[in-house]
């Protein structure tokens, strides 16, 4: 079950009160053309328009949009890492259709670094994250987590 976390700013002095983003684990990715005629995306136009615009810039996957009613098969996995140097998100595509797979893909690849491409400071996964932490780029007070959790069907 593909999980993930808000983290929201709620110091009232920041600029950025009550806005944060999202930061998920490693989440199922499938082929970018049928994601863009599958029923649930077709029901959110501008949605469905990014997706074209990225096919169209030559990617090939994007992340399964749940409940995954059109039934696309899993291809790889997005993994994100949290550089707190850095103050971003990396993101990667592990092209592994197993997802208890996907561990040892990443240690074996080539293609992910083991330390920020900007800092080359620490780069955090999912679970460092939500168990560490985040603090905000603009006001550095740790965010609130809110959690999340979706059902793969």
């Amino acid at each position: 079950m593909p999980s993930g976390c808000e983290f929201i700013c709620e110091n009232e002095d920041c600029i950025h009160v009550n806005k944060g983003f999202s930061f998920t684990e490693a989440w199922p990715l499938g082929k970018i053309e049928l994601l863009i005629n599958a029923p649930i995306i077709k029901r959110k136009s501008e949605f469905r328009d990014g997706l074209i615009k990225l096919k169209d810039e030559g990617r090939k996957y994007a992340c399964i949009t749940y409940p995954n009613e059109a039934g696309i098969d899993t291809e790889g996995y997005r993994v994100n890492y949290w550089s707190p140097d850095a103050n971003q998100i990396w993101q990667y595509d592990i092209m592994e259709k197993n997802k208890s797979n996907v561990a040892s893909k990443i240690e074996e690849s080539l293609d992910i670094p083991y330390k920020c491409p900007k800092t080359n400071g620490r780069l955090m996964d999912f679970k460092e994250v939500i168990a560490e932490g985040i603090y905000c780029p603009h006001c550095g007070d740790e965010m609130k987590q809110d959690r999340w959790f979706t059902n793969e069907i």
